[in-house]
Parts: structure tokens; sequence; C-alpha cells
């Protein structure tokens, strides 16, 4: 299988265990759940629930019912807030799983220099002052009332991605939240991993375990750290760093930024035909992990949860990573039928898809195509619907940078980063 072909597996995977029985006899909160037909049912509530729900609730289950034909049985926010108690959070972290065990074992993955590259990021996620999720997340904030959950994802930064995802109370560590990811990366198909770690992740411990699970790194550490890596005078250098009386020798890279301040990096990978710029060139590919918490938040308003209780939060949460992940597999087909359709043309720049604009595209007709059982037709719905993404196109402007701006804003949601939600 290829990534042109990961998002149709997707979804013809979904739609099998949305029809099938003992999925959602495994996804119910209890044996008494939905064993009358009700006014949304288990896989109407699902699909409502993975329609990229922005609005008020009440609105978007008007508009859901008049989508699938039933907008004389809708149902009231407080009657759906009943009904997704019935169902656990499985049915959406099986789904995320899914789609990050189809993307992961394609064929035609990209590498660099041989080695399948992912990043690990957390995120504070703002939730509404509730008793029941202050109790459960905890709290952040100088005053400690801020209730907050951390999110942590890893992220195949080459290939768009989200490997494994994680919300979590606020006091867990990341450190640990990071070890789990690489359980995660572990499970799947065999590759040569290596992962980027930012200043905030460096420790022996974690050094030592990614040892023992054969997993490569790239970290970003702060001149707390070592006093032995901050001796050091050259580009590149050596340390020994010990944790439960073993030896772990660890190679660093330093290079200046343009501030003038010295940007370490340290590494189990003894590449002496790597140059300084292929090292920064190489860390660098950790940025999207940062982009994908801005889509994740701005694009799929993650923070608009649906939701007050500790069920609805998490419901949410692995449904916009499903989301996410389809969206990117979806993104694979229409950059290329955009490839293929300006492979003519004399542009100044390479074309890609606008994917705020896809986003928007997939609601609704996303949902149109899982409740189609028949596969000729669904695959006759899923061209029309990557056709239509692709008409939505941005040109790739390569080296474009821009100072950052210290000035902070207090707009939520500025112009420039609006939702075609």
């Amino acid at each position: 299988m290829n990534t042109l072909c990961v998002s149709n597996e997707i979804i013809t995977t979904m739609t099998e265990l949305l029809h099938d029985y003992f999925f959602m006899c495994d996804s119910r909160a209890n044996i008494t759940c939905f064993s009358r037909k009700g006014k949304i049912g288990f896989q109407n509530l699902i699909l409502f629930m993975l329609n990229f729900l922005n609005h008020s609730t009440q609105k978007e289950l008007n508009d859901f019912f008049k989508l699938i034909g039933s907008e004389k049985s809708t149902m009231t926010q407080q009657a759906f807030s009943q009904a997704r108690q019935k169902i656990t959070v499985k049915p959406f972290v099986t789904f995320f799983k899914v789609s990050a065990t189809k993307m992961s074992s394609v064929d035609d993955l990209t590498l660099f220099n041989g080695y399948r590259i992912s990043a690990v990021d957390g995120s504070s996620i703002a939730l509404e002052n509730a008793p029941e999720l202050h109790s459960y997340f905890g709290v952040s904030g100088n005053g400690d009332n801020a209730v907050t959950a951390r999110a942590s994802v890893l992220y195949d930064s080459l290939n768009d991605i989200i490997i494994d995802a994680k919300i979590v109370p606020y006091s867990c560590g990341e450190r640990e939240l990071a070890k789990q990811h690489i359980d995660a990366l572990c499970a799947l198909d065999p590759h040569n991993d290596l992962v980027l770690f930012d200043r905030g992740y460096p420790s022996a411990e974690l050094i030592a375990y990614l040892n023992s699970r054969k997993i490569h790194f790239l970290m970003r550490v702060p001149r707390s750290f070592s006093r032995e890596i901050n001796a050091i005078s050259t580009t590149f250098g050596k340390v020994n760093i010990s944790h439960d009386s073993k030896i772990y020798t660890i190679n660093v890279i330093k290079f200046p930024l343009p501030s003038g301040e010295i940007e370490t990096l340290i590494t189990d990978i003894a590449d002496e035909n790597m140059t300084v710029e292929e090292w920064k060139k190489l860390y660098f590919m950790r940025w999207p992990v940062e982009t994908n918490f801005d889509q994740l938040k701005n694009k799929l308003q993650l923070e608009n949860f649906s939701g007050k209780t500790v069920l609805a939060v998490q419901q949410d949460f692995y449904a916009s990573m499903f989301l996410l992940n389809l969206a990117a597999s979806f993104k694979y087909v229409s950059d290329a039928k955009i490839e293929d359709k300006n492979k003519l043309a004399n542009n100044k720049f390479k074309y890609q898809t606008n994917v705020n604009q896809m986003i928007g595209v997939l609601k609704d007709d996303l949902i149109m195509i899982l409740l189609q059982p028949n596969p000729t037709k669904r695959d006759k719905m899923f061209k029309k619907l990557v056709s239509h993404i692709s008409s939505n196109k941005l040109p790739i402007r390569p080296g474009r940078q821009y100072p950052r701006s210290k000035k902070t804003s207090r707009l939520k949601h500025p112009f420039n980063a609006k939702s075609a939600l």
C-alpha cells in the first residue's frame, strides 16, 4: 500500500467498524446501552462527533440530522450529552490508532538519510472551569486557578502523521509521556527511527530508555543540562553520561545562531560525514510538530470542547487526532493530483493543498462517505471529494522566513488564522 491509497483504506476500515455489532458492544459503556433504537443510534452518534464540531452543539445537531435526511427527528443538546455517556473513549482511540498504523505502514514513507524522523512535543490545553475537569486534570497559572490538561504527541515530521497522542492531567511529566510515545513507536512496523526533542526533554534516564528501546535521538539541550557539555569549545565533541551504573557516549554538536547564542545538540548517532548544516537541517525538521499543534488549536479548534466532562474531553481529543491524520491522508492524494495537473504548466512555484480549505470541505462530505455501505458508490464519492479538495491550492515558497515578532496580541483568533469550518 502506498500513500495514495491510505485514505481509502482508513475509510474502508472505519465503515466496517461502524457496521460491526461486536465493535459497538465493545465501545458502549455498559451492556444495556443501544439495546433499543433511539433517536440517534450508535453509528450516527459516532459520526456526529467526528464531524468537525465547532458551532453550538444544538446548531450542529440540527445541521447533522438535516444532512442525514432526518431533520424531523432532531435531538436536544441535553439528550446528546446523555447519549454520549453511553460510549467510552475506546472507539475514538481505535479510529486514531487505525489511521496512525495504516499511514505508518505505507511502502513509500519519506525518510532522511534512511531514518524515519519523528518529533515529540507537548502543549497545555485550556479547559472549562468545571468541578469534574478541575478534579481530574488539575490547574495551572500563577493563581493555580486555570483548569488545564497536558497534551503530548509523537509526530512523523516528514510524512505528516500523528503516531501517538495523549491527553492527561497537567501534573503528568513530559518525559514520562515521551517514554509512552516511544513504546507506541516500537509497536509499529520497524524502521530506523530517529526522534527529535526540544530542550525540556533531555535527561540521563530518557537517554538510557531510548538506548534500551534501540531508538536514535537528537536533542537540543539547555546550558543547565551538563557542565561537561558546556566546557566543549569545538563544533563537535563527545561526553559520557551515566545512568544506573551504565555509561552512554553522547556526541555533541555546537553552532552559533543568528542571535549570537550557541545552539547545543546531543545525539547517539556517530556520523562523521554529516556537516553542521546537515545537523541544523535535521533538527529543524522538528518544526512541523509545532505547526501541528497550531492546526489542532486553530483550524480544528481543539480547545472548543463539546462537553464539560472528562469523557467528553477525551472523546473530542482523540476524534481530533484521528481527523487530523485523516486530513493528512487526503492531502497525500490531493497534492499528487495538483502536481499531476501542473506538470505542463509554466508556474513559478510548486503548489500544495490548502489545508484550511480542505478541512472545511471534509465537514459533512466525509460523513456521507462513511454512511455509504456500497464500496463502488463510496469510491465515486471519494474521488469527487478529492477533486474538490485539490481545486483549493497554495503556492510553496521555499526559504520563506519572517522575523519573530515579540509583540503579543490579545486576539484569540487573529484574522490570518481563521478557520474554514
